[in-house]
């Protein structure tokens, strides 16, 4: 693409080269950056998302423990 002076759009006119590598160049640097947001954003959503499976879990837990407490204290309210 260097040794050619102009490109050729697709309506028939002319842009110069070195505008057309600074469209290119500015796509480009739109794109890394775009994706570079999102991998952020991707990251960010699944350390959330872990966040809260380990806050599930452990209302999970403290969940069985009440569950399991009612039912000792049932179970020892009839044995007496």
């Amino acid at each position: 693409m260097a040794s050619i002076k102009n490109e050729v759009l697709d309506d028939g006119g002319n842009i110069p080269s070195d505008h057309y590598n600074e469209l290119l160049s500015a796509v480009d640097s739109t794109l890394k950056a775009t994706q570079e947001r999102f991998a952020q954003m991707q990251d960010k959503i699944l350390r959330r998302l872990d966040d809260m499976s380990d806050q599930l879990k452990d209302l999970e837990k403290r969940v069985d423990n009440v569950i399991e407490d009612i039912g000792k204290n049932k179970f020892d309210e009839f044995s007496t």
